[in-house]
């Protein structure tokens, strides 16, 4: 989320400045006279992340704002502002905002799978839902030394949450924001001493920490034992189809329109001679 965030106002931020249009409403931040309003800034989101934004997310979204806006005004100050390769590549920036605006809008809600489309997924491609070797669902929490992994090992036997101790602790930054979850792991991606501290736990414990091969310390909830040729339930694939399906609709939506867009438009294209390339 918070990469999201800062690739929006990196983007916002330059563009704003370039602008140097006035912002109406709350001011929250202020850089040199140069205002930033709350409005402004949840215009700058797109719409889809609006609803899960934490104050952590803002305040992170407010001091991208600050940095960019800094580093733009002393760019100015410069002279960079009239370059001409800036000046092309901010033009290219605004035709792509504005074509992608109006694919979106071409698109509407066209590009929602039905539920009937998802169950026909479901059905027509079980096979591949369906686990061809045995393996585990589970989380686990990554520590760079045995004392690190020792000292998270206790708190979680004294009660503490898996979960949160993952998303606090794990160095596996990627799954830590999942609570640890790692999905479907078969035994073959794992080492022995792992599949047998594994075999020897109940469902939703946790394992005492293993060191792997990478030297990295591993506690590991197992969530879930799943033997070969288990099919994953609808509910747990539902999000995978959904992405597939709605791609596809994208990219069929995105060539309809633009087959349509050439039909009705005069496109010529020329022979690039030798003496117009680089050397």
């Amino acid at each position: 989320m918070q990469t999201k965030l800062s690739i929006i106002f990196l983007i916002a931020a330059f563009l704003a400045g370039c602008a140097s249009k006035a912002q109406e409403g709350k001011t929250i931040a202020e850089v040199n006279g140069q205002k930033l309003t709350y409005e402004y800034l949840m215009d700058q989101i797109p719409e889809e992340f609006r609803d899960s934004l934490t104050q952590q997310d803002i305040a992170k979204a407010i001091d991208n704002w600050v940095n960019m806006e800094l580093l733009y005004q002393e760019a100015v100050k410069h002279n960079i502002d009239k370059d001409i390769h800036v000046l092309n590549s901010i033009e290219q920036a605004k035709k792509s905002i504005i074509a992608r605006k109006y694919l979106e809008l071409g698109m509407g809600q066209n590009t929602m799978p039905t539920e009937r489309e998802i169950d026909s997924v479901y059905q027509t491609e079980k096979d591949k839902f369906t686990n061809k070797e045995a393996g585990y669902h589970l989380g686990h929490i990554v520590l760079k030394n045995q004392k690190a992994a020792d000292a998270v090992y206790v708190r979680l036997q004294k009660g503490d949450d898996f979960a949160q101790m993952a998303k606090d602790y794990s160095e596996d930054t990627s799954s830590a924001k999942a609570g640890g979850d790692i999905g479907f792991v078969p035994e073959s991606a794992l080492e022995k001493e792992m599949i047998a501290a594994l075999n020897a736990t109940a469902i939703n414990g946790f394992t005492r920490p293993l060191e792997s091969q990478g030297g990295y310390f591993h506690i590991f909830q197992l969530k879930e034992k799943i033997n070969s040729g288990t099919t994953a339930a609808l509910s747990e694939v539902r999000d995978d189809i959904i992405q597939v399906l709605t791609s596809t609709k994208q990219q069929a939506a995105f060539d309809s329109i633009v087959t349509s867009l050439k039909a009705k438009a005069q496109i010529r294209k020329y022979p690039i001679g030798n003496d117009s390339k680089k050397q």
